[in-house]
């Protein structure tokens, strides 16, 4: 089973995004820093009966150690197959922004640790 990773999935489009793939069956990280919103979406998933499934995980992306600790949690859950970077904002390194050579990432997908360090 892999994993499609959405940030900023607590509301507006990454909400709707993440609804729209997890009732064609897909396994969703919703990725926010509310809490709340996202434990419902995920409620809501599994009431609803949607094929696929919301794994809500409150993070905020500023945070290297609250990236690392929602990484580990999703971990056992599969590899990322789609990345949808949907924050308001990312913070990138002073040095300058880290770039992933798509066509590096093999073809079973990528693990989710892999797929969000690169922001660090």
């Amino acid at each position: 089973m892999s994993i499609t990773l959405i940030t900023g999935a607590s509301r507006g489009v990454g909400e709707a995004l993440a609804w729209k793939l997890a009732g064609e069956g897909h396994t969703v990280a919703a990725l926010a820093r509310s809490e709340k919103p996202l434990q419902a979406l995920a409620e809501k998933a599994e009431a609803e009966r949607l094929s696929g499934a919301i794994i809500p995980c409150a993070v905020d992306l500023r945070d290297p150690d609250a990236i690392y600790q929602c990484v580990s949690a999703l971990e056992n859950q599969g590899p990322i197959e789609t990345l949808v970077n949907n924050a308001a904002g990312i913070v990138a390194r002073q040095e300058g922004a880290a770039f992933v050579d798509l066509d590096a990432v093999p073809a079973d997908g990528i693990s989710v640790t892999d797929a969000i360090a690169f922001v660090l």
